[in-house]
C-alpha cells in the first residue's frame, strides 16, 4: 500500500534517519487522542458544555441508532 512509503515522523541518530512510517504514527496520534478527549474526562465534559453539546453515548454492540 502507498501509505507505508510515507514517513510521520523522522529524528536523525547519528549517521541514520530513524523514521516513524505514517500509518503507525497516524495510529499513535489516535489513540492520545482518544485518551486525552474520551468521554469521562473533566475537560472534554468543559468543552461539551461550551458548546452545547450533548454526551455521545455508544449504542450497544449490534444495534444501529
Amino acid at each position: 500500500m502507498a501509505y507505508y512509503h510515507y514517513w510521520g515522523k523522522a529524528q536523525a541518530k547519528g549517521g541514520a534517519v530513524e523514521c516513524h512510517l505514517l500509518p503507525y504514527h497516524s495510529l499513535d496520534v489516535a489513540a492520545v487522542g482518544w485518551l486525552l478527549l474520551s468521554p469521562d474526562r473533566p475537560l472534554t465534559q468543559r468543552l461539551a458544555a461550551q458548546l452545547s453539546l450533548e454526551r455521545f453515548i455508544p449504542a450497544p454492540a449490534g444495534m444501529n441508532r
